[in-house]
């Protein structure tokens, strides 16, 4: 990325499936490293001063076979990421 560009809000997600797990230190790492270049990149880049965010998962927490309670909070994080750019707030309840 050379120019700068005021790019809107983005989630970035990545999930390490159980696979993950069993290679070797180094594998994982590079991965890792992989999904953090792209994101570091567009947050240098931007001109907007919204947020470009990124959240590592493991065991596929999106997919088949993930734990209800990974995909419970991955799509918790996703709800309040869309809520926040929208400025969506809870509404407040009302002392009897």
């Amino acid at each position: 990325m050379s120019d700068l560009l005021p790019f809107g809000a983005l989630l970035f997600t990545v999930n390490f499936d159980i696979i993950a797990r069993r290679m070797p230190v180094s594998c994982t790492l590079h991965r890792r490293a992989s999904a953090r270049r792209p994101t570091a990149a567009l947050q240098k880049d931007t001109t907007s001063g919204l947020p470009i965010l990124l959240i590592f998962g493991a065991a596929g927490h999106d997919g088949i076979g993930s734990p209800e309670d990974q995909r419970f909070e991955m799509a918790t994080y996703q709800f309040e990421f869309v809520m926040d750019q929208l400025a969506m707030r809870w509404p407040e309840k009302k002392q009897p």
